[in-house]
């Protein structure tokens, strides 16, 4: 079986057209010649923006391997791959989140408008501060610095100054 291995990414929009003349660079040997379930593992790690030594903690691949799977253009285009899966998978689910918090809204803002009753206050003036803190109407908080200086040791002085002489009533 002894032919090129390389990933189908015109499924994730990846593949470019080489220009007639451009020069595609050749350097060593490929480090990876069959992508395995660890190198999946560790490409998804680095496409989701961990660094090198986070990835080796959790993969166990050495630094010095990391950075030559790095280099190989095989395993450079896997990384790419994921990178642009982690990229949509993200934006989908910030979609859903939009989504829900929109019909949310929606459905909150009916229910005050249609029975304000119904909505007890407690409810709707948790919702309030919600938004309104969401929308930079936050409460402020202040709080108040006192220094009070006692002077303790100077009025514990005093007190052993003003105190009268204690006398001694051993015989003599």
């Amino acid at each position: 079986m002894g032919g090129a291995v390389g990933l189908d990414l015109e499924l994730c929009g990846v593949v470019r057209e080489v220009a007639a003349g451009e020069v595609v660079p050749k350097g060593s040997a490929p480090a990876v010649s069959r992508l395995r379930d660890s190198h999946h593992a560790l490409a998804r790690l680095l496409a989701r923006g961990l660094n090198e030594t986070e990835a080796a903690h959790i993969t166990g691949y050495a630094l010095s391997r990391i950075s030559s799977l790095k280099r190989d253009p095989l395993f450079a285009e896997l990384v790419e791959a994921y990178r642009y899966e982690h990229r949509d998978n993200a934006r989908d689910l910030e979609a859903l989140w939009l989504g829900i918090a929109t019909d949310y809204g929606q459905h909150i803002h009916e229910a005050l408008l249609d029975s304000p009753e119904s909505v007890p206050v407690s409810v709707a003036l948790d919702v309030f501060k919600a938004f309104a803190d969401r929308a930079g109407m936050a409460p402020v908080t202040r709080s108040v610095n006192k220094n009070l200086n006692l002077n303790i040791g100077d009025r514990l002085d005093r007190a052993r100054g003003a105190r009268p002489p204690t006398i001694d009533h051993r015989d003599e």
